[in-house]
């Protein structure tokens, strides 16, 4: 940003931009105003006084950590996963899998508001594929407050668009080359008067997977007690294509007004290939089986989803009324063929066709009030409702060959799974002096009703309260500390829940378990917090109590065959400490480090699947910026894991680094190169150790690449320079999303 006071000084041109230094950066100059004379001093001319103040990549409210994207080399061109990876104490893995501080269960959502995309099964590919260049910042809330839905033990990562509150037009083109294959392209637009906003966006995206597998097993044979030594490879090929479209629309219906809406349609298709080979040591019994399989994938994945918000703004600092209506929709279809040709027992080959349908459809409803009480508090109460429809549908064809294949009854079922959420949520929030306090409280009545195949339905009701409080202290103008606690559920999904023995191969079956119970997750945290301009250290001591863990554990069903089901098997603990800073070393560099070491104990009942266990681990994430000059910006990242406890084993440590650099030719036009594990050092090994299975995985993932992207800003009046902050859980209320809200999903204001 820019702040001119003729005449006032230096003193006092930095006093008045002080309040406004956390805004934007220039990326241009542009000429400083007219000469003026200083008031009282007759005729002289004093030339008038530009700050420059650079915005911060990190903002801090009481419940949430705010980080810009202006800055991150991979937020032009790259995927959503490839700047998710950069946040501290967000952890992607190389599936695209993501974690906050070791919990997978993570809820994500797009301006503050469920999105189908990152709810299904398809989650992980999606997020490896998507764009990210349509979000301005990405929230994360390790310890979320009780407006917020209290699903994900792990927490919440909110993606904030890029939005327009200004009248005018906008929008931006990109494409990339990945040297794995890979291309994508996408355009963003948006067109806004001040009644009314026009938004879109296109997106498509090819690319392909490809990954090694190498499993050496020891299983107990069940009649002579002996060990087998069992060796599986296999080599998986996947082309990904997806597709998709957004468009979204705002007006305002009268001053204080605005009803919103958006609609979304994303394809995602997945095709694969995987040759394997089983080979076992043992010559005689149940255990001596050597065959050679060949299997063929098809993956189609439709997503939809529209909602409508009206918000009514009233007098007062952020006073609003907001009403949503949501409807989302996705289906999972997975048709599975293999041949398994067998050379040990000697017996035919076997053909199996599987076909499985996963659809989940889900409404929300949501009123929101937040008012202020007084100049330093303020209330948030509302109802937020959910209702979903999930439902799997198995078909099984089994023969020697794809002719003589037929349909197997007994392999064939339906599972349907309802789930209502009604809730009601409050919280208060206080200013004494330099102590600011948010205490709040979420109830929640759910009932669920469950029916497979063959079975009786099963009807399940609960009621919980979830209670959160967030507390800060200014301890003086530089150092803040904060404290929080969060109460937080991870339900069962359809897929645990379903009862049935699910077949994937003569040696491999799941199985889910109807009376599986919520796990339910204490999380206590503490934060001290230095800043001095751009210049930061902060340090963040958690405690998390995971009780009723949901835990999907592999055991032997004898013969050989491996059983995959989920159990709630004891509780776990989780201490740990996140550092992280952000120091300018001057000439253009800033050099930014987070590290998470962390304790983790798995308690388990001794007739489960898993001794207890503990273990130690770190994390960590140093980051390079160097702004070359006005049009050359670099950046190197590396990432680096220890090893990591899992319940009934660990995984192996994990290394590798990206980097990126990145030519302006001018305001409108960039360029992008980026390189992921430039040394070939990323590979994946994880290990399973219980008294009847020992199984060591070691998978080659062939994510070494480098990509080329091109970016070109539309419109009379590209943006020069980075937005600022638009705190409020999503955006102020009328704020217009650029390009439909997201890249693919838009979203309207509020949690």
């Amino acid at each position: 940003m820019r702040c001119s006071w003729p005449g006032w000084g230096i003193a006092g041109a930095m006093a008045a931009c002080a309040s406004a230094a956390s805004a934007q950066t220039a990326s241009t100059p542009t000429a400083n105003p007219p000469a003026q004379p200083l008031p009282g001093a007759g005729s002289k001319v004093v030339q008038p006084l530009t700050v420059q103040a650079k915005r911060p990549e990190v903002q801090r409210q009481i419940d949430r950590k705010s980080y810009s994207l202006a800055n991150d080399q991979q937020a032009a061109t790259g995927a959503l996963a490839d700047v998710l990876r950069n946040l501290p104490g967000v952890d992607v893995d190389p599936q695209g899998q993501v974690s906050i501080r070791g919990d997978s269960n993570v809820t994500i959502l797009v301006d503050g508001q469920p999105s189908p995309l990152f709810q299904g099964p398809g989650r992980a590919q999606l997020l490896q594929q998507l764009p990210a260049n349509a979000y301005d910042r990405i929230e994360v809330m390790t310890n979320p407050s009780a407006a917020f839905r209290p699903e994900g033990t792990g927490g919440i990562i909110n993606l904030i668009s890029k939005k327009r509150t200004k009248p005018g037009r906008e929008g931006t083109v990109s494409a990339k080359a990945v040297s794995t294959d890979g291309l994508s392209g996408n355009a963003r637009g948006v067109y806004a008067t001040p009644q009314l906003t026009l938004s879109g966006t296109l997106f498509a995206i090819h690319n392909r997977l490809q990954r090694d597998t190498v499993s050496s097993r020891q299983l107990v044979d069940p009649l002579s007690g002996d060990v087998a030594d069992i060796g599986v490879t296999s080599q998986l090929t996947q082309p990904l294509t997806a597709w998709g479209a957004t468009g979204a629309v705002s007006y305002q219906l009268a001053p204080g007004a605005r009803l919103l809406a958006d609609v979304t349609y994303v394809n995602d298709t997945v095709t694969g290939l995987s040759p394997t080979s089983y080979r076992s040591n043992a010559l005689t019994g149940v255990l001596a089986q050597d065959y050679n399989s060949r299997e063929a994938t098809h993956i189609n994945a439709p997503i939809g989803n529209a909602s409508t918000t009206l918000v009514r703004t009233y007098k007062g600092d952020d006073h609003n009324l907001t009403l949503r209506v949501g409807y989302s929709s996705y289906r999972y279809g997975v048709d599975d063929q293999s041949l398994f040709d067998y050379q040990l027992p000697v017996q035919p080959d076997l053909y199996q066709d599987l076909f499985n349908a996963v659809s989940h459809r889900q409404l929300d409803l949501k009123a929101e009030y937040k008012a202020p009480l007084s100049p330093t508090s303020r209330l948030d109460i509302g109802y937020d409702g959910e209702l979903t429809w999930d439902g799997s549908d198995n078909l099984d064809r089994l023969g020697t060959s794809s002719d003589t294949a037929i349909v197997d009854g007994a392999l064939d079922h339906a599972f349907r799974f309802d789930q209502s959420v009604q809730a009601l949520f409050a919280t208060y929030q206080t200013k004494l002096g330099r102590l600011t306090i948010m205490p709040g409280v979420r109830l929640e009545d759910v009932g669920l009703d469950i029916s497979d195949t063959d079975i009786p339905s099963i009807r399940r009701d609960y009621f919980e309260v979830y209670p959160t409080f967030h507390a800060s202290y200014a301890l003086t103008d530089r150092i803040d500390l904060s404290a929080s606690y969060s109460r937080r559920v991870q339900r069962p999904t359809g897929q645990e829940l379903d009862p049935f023995r699910v077949y994937a191969n003569p040696l491999s079956f799941s199985q889910g378990d109807p009376l599986l119970a919520p796990e339910i997750t204490d999380s206590v945290e503490a934060e001290a917090v230095y800043t001095k301009g751009q210049a930061y250290v902060s340090a963040d001591l958690f405690y998390r109590d995971h009780k009723n863990l949901v835990s999907s554990v592999t055991e032997t069903f004898g013969e050989g065959v491996l059983l995959n089901t989920y159990a709630n098997e004891g509780h776990s603990r989780a201490t740990g400490l996140e550092l992280a800073a952000n120091a300018p070393l001057g000439h253009g560099l800033t050099f930014n480090i987070s590290t998470d070491l962390f304790w983790d104990q798995i308690s388990v009942p001794e007739n489960a699947f898993e001794r207890p266990s503990s273990g130690a681990g770190a994390t960590v994430r140093p980051k390079l910026n160097w702004t070359i000059n006005p049009t050359d910006f670099f950046q190197l990242t590396v990432y680096a894991k220890t090893r990591t406890l899992t319940i009934q084993g660990y995984s192996e440590p994990l290394t590798y680094a990206a980097a990126g650099f990145r030519h302006k030719f001018n305001d409108r036009l960039s360029l992008d190169l980026t390189t992921f594990d430039p040394f070939g050092t990323l590979k994946v090994r994880n290990l399973i150790q219980t008294p009847d299975l020992t199984e060591t995985d070691n998978i080659a993932l062939h994510q070494r690449s480098v990509s080329i992207g091109l970016t070109l800003a539309l419109g009379p009046h590209p943006r020069q320079t980075p937005r600022d902050f638009d705190f409020g859980n999503g955006g102020a209320p009328g704020a217009a999303p650029v390009g439909g809200g997201a890249a693919p999903v838009g979203g309207a204001p509020g949690n």
